[in-house]
């Protein structure tokens, strides 16, 4: 079971192998939730017009939507990481690399 890690001064949490696996699956509905989130960040990053008066305006808006979109991708990746974990525990020996 998770313990609280006490010597994080962030709250951070002692995981098994298995818990980490298991809390990286998402639910089909959290699936779907992230990837429309993508869509709606990468049709917002499609529709930036550069303000010439203002270019640094829209390479710090360009950026923050492809921030957003890198880490709801990287979720998505986890999740689908953790998912292979579990169908096939065998061929994934070793603990699981969850980029934390």
């Amino acid at each position: 079971m998770a313990v609280l890690d006490t010597n994080n001064s962030f709250q951070s949490w002692i995981l098994t192998e298995n818990e980490t696996i298991q809390g990286c699956v998402l639910t089909t509905l959290n699936t779907q939730v992230i990837q429309n989130q993508i869509a709606s960040y990468a049709q917002e990053r499609l529709n930036l017009e550069l303000d010439m008066t203002n270019p640094q305006r829209f390479v710090q808006q360009e950026a923050d939507l492809k921030g957003k979109i890198s880490a709801l991708r990287y979720l998505l990746d986890l999740s689908e990481s953790a998912q292979k974990r579990i169908v096939e525990p065998e061929n994934n020996s070793g603990p699981f690399n969850s980029n934390f």
